[in-house]
């Protein structure tokens, strides 16, 4: 379900919020106002769980919300807010395109992280192998004529 008409009826919705996280108080949802943001900070903040994980909940929730409101329109309910189901449709692969947009961003934050971590231990160990040289300059000397030794050995073959 497109964002933007949750957060427009929060009053409406926060009903349904308080159905799905039970943990959350009237108060929190009211001081929510419908902001996405908000609404998982506090998710993860009351179950004591990821960033992530919260993101993940709230999309699962709009979109069951997306879903339930179609099947009323289909059974000639109200709940649609009186939008043509083309309209419905577009708001829905509006709001499933924001979700995979952000789900990327979270994806590109995730590897940014990894990378920068992979980079930190490389210069570790480095700075180890530095180290290592200059502790035992002559082993570090041997070790590296035995390996080139080998590569000649190795390459003279062909």
């Amino acid at each position: 379900m497109n964002w933007d008409r949750i957060e427009g009826s929060w009053k409406q919705w926060s009903g349904k919020a308080k159905e799905q996280w039970g943990k959350l108080s009237d108060d929190t949802l009211t001081q929510v106002g419908g902001k996405r943001d908000q609404l998982v900070g506090k998710i993860q903040e009351s179950y004591g769980i990821s960033k992530d994980e919260a993101e993940h909940q709230v999309r699962d929730w709009s979109l069951a919300l997306a879903d339930r409101e179609s099947e009323g329109q289909r059974q000639g309910q109200p709940g649609s807010g009186g939008q043509p189901p083309a309209e419905q449709s577009s708001a829905r692969n509006k709001s499933t395109s924001q979700d995979w947009n952000r789900a990327g961003r979270d994806a590109a934050a995730s590897v940014g992280r990894l990378a920068g971590g992979a980079r930190n231990k490389a210069m570790q160990q480095t700075e180890a192998l530095k180290a290592h040289i200059h502790e035992q300059p002559f082993g570090a000397l041997a070790m590296a004529a035995g390996i080139g030794f080998i590569l000649g050995l190795l390459v003279s073959r062909r």
